[in-house]
């Protein structure tokens, strides 16, 4: 008969060898774990700038820090140029406010941590440039008149003042709803070099201050004395005009802004100006820029001239009175980039041909022209699609392109006489004769035949018989 300690004794067992191992897993852990060092926050370096950057106007900083922590920018002296908080990822990034002193700058980062220490991160050496005018126009250094108005964009509702070299307000104006200002002088500016400085008050609260700038005030702007207005030129048109001496100046194209041409204004304030480029015929405005150096559209420009160009073709090849082939090459000029077609007669198309950059044109007449005399005609099409006729040249087609030789003049009689001993000239009323293949009008001349000399046309033959008679 079995008892039923078994099962009860199993699970002394069980349990006994489950104490075992857990004394066993027990003794194996040490007695006390040692405390964790703690991690120093992240140092504050820089991103950008990046060493020996030139920075112009108020600096962008970015950089990398400690996670939570708020990472201060300052500059040499101890000012704050902005502050940022570094983000997750551990990056940071801010704007100055404030434009920076001119010259070489050392830029720094100090953190202040979560848990409220210090930390002095790196620096970066850099050079701060001249800020941008506040104005688009006049550009620093340049030529101006006493009542050049100064104009450029910002924010819409900041107050704009320029300023004297004794900070007097020489303009002063409310920057408009579009961004933009024009400040023109309330007083005409003294002649000679002048300093200004723009202050700008924010709409928001603050003065924020660039410059100084300097500018050259002149009695005057340029003016072009000729080609003068109205007048109708070539297509290489030259400009003559008065300035400052010594003064930079070009000659713009009013529609595009380019310059045509540039020189440099005499000792005695003349100048000239020559194009490089022939000029599309048709009206076009011109205006003289002047400038203290090199060149731009910010100098001082001066009036318009409206001239118009006109050119009228012309056949160069072949030569009026000259002779040809049937497929003759017909050359010549004509205004830049026009259309010219040749025509026979003043009706029958030659041939079509653009002209280039240089007013030069050349086309093959197709179909071949045929032998004899034709009248060649050009006629120009402008670009506007205006019409110019240019002057008909007389060319003569033959087989070879040469003018024919001289025919010879047949007898008038087979009777051979003598020459005459006394030669004198012909009487009046005697006949005169086209010359074959000559275009000239003379006496017919002396034919040898016989090895006798012949005198050909009516007065020879009258003299012949009168001495027949006395002979008789």
């Amino acid at each position: 008969m079995r008892t039923l300690w078994r099962p009860k004794h199993f699970g002394v067992v069980v349990s006994t060898a489950a104490l075992a191992v857990a004394m066993m897993g027990f003794a194996a852990l040490p007695a006390q774990a040692a405390p964790m060092a703690p991690v120093a926050p992240a140092v504050p370096a820089f991103i950008a700038p990046a060493a020996g950057d030139i920075i112009s106007g108020p600096p962008m900083v970015s950089g990398t820090g400690e996670p939570g922590s708020l990472v201060e920018v300052t500059e040499q002296s101890g000012q704050q140029v902005c502050t940022a908080s570094v983000d997750g990822a551990g990056l940071f990034a801010c704007t100055g406010s404030a434009s920076l002193p001119v010259g070489p700058n050392v830029l720094r980062l100090t953190a202040t941590n979560p848990d409220t220490s210090t930390t002095v991160g790196g620096t970066v050496a850099v050079t701060i440039d001249a800020p941008a005018p506040p104005f688009m126009s006049p550009m620093n250094g340049e030529l101006i008149t006493p009542t050049q108005a100064f104009e450029g964009g910002g924010f819409t509702g900041d107050t704009l003042r320029i300023l004297d070299s004794a900070h007097q307000p020489i303009c002063s104006v409310i920057i408009d709803s579009s961004g933009s200002f024009s400040c023109v002088p309330t007083a005409p500016l003294p002649l000679g070099p002048i300093t200004v400085t723009a202050e700008l008050t924010k709409a928001s609260g603050g003065v924020e201050a660039t410059g100084p700038y300097s500018f050259t005030v002149i009695s005057g702007p340029p003016t072009i004395t000729s080609p003068r207005s109205g007048a109708v030129v070539g297509d290489l048109p030259v400009f003559t005009g008065t300035g400052l001496p010594g003064a930079s100046l070009d000659i713009i194209h009013g529609r595009s802004g380019y310059a045509v041409c540039s020189t440099t204004v005499a000792a005695d304030g003349n100048y000239t100006c020559t194009p490089q480029h022939r000029f599309l015929v048709g009206t076009m405005d011109y205006f003289p820029a002047m400038y203290a150096t090199g060149s731009g559209l910010n100098g001082v420009p001066g009036d318009f001239v409206t001239i118009t160009v006109a050119v009228t073709p012309a056949i160069s090849r072949p030569a009026d009175g000259g002779y040809s082939v049937g497929g003759a090459v017909i050359e010549g000029t004509a205004g830049i980039f026009s259309t010219v077609a040749i025509l026979d007669g003043g009706t029958t198309p030659v041939c079509t041909a653009k002209s280039n950059a240089d007013g030069q044109f050349s086309c093959t007449a197709s179909p071949a022209l045929g032998l004899g005399l034709h009248h060649l005609t050009p006629v120009q099409t402008n670009m506007d699609g205006s019409l110019v006729t240019g002057a008909a040249v007389a060319v003569t087609v033959t087989a070879n392109g040469a003018a024919p030789s001289p025919t010879t003049v047949a007898a008038a009689s087979p009777t051979a006489v003598h020459a005459v001993s006394d030669p004198g000239a012909a009487p009046q009323g005697a006949d005169q004769e086209q010359l074959a293949a000559t275009g000239a009008k003379g006496a017919v001349p002396a034919i040898a035949v016989g090895g006798l000399l012949l005198l050909g046309g009516t007065a020879s033959l009258l003299l012949a018989r009168r001495r027949r008679s006395s002979m008789h």
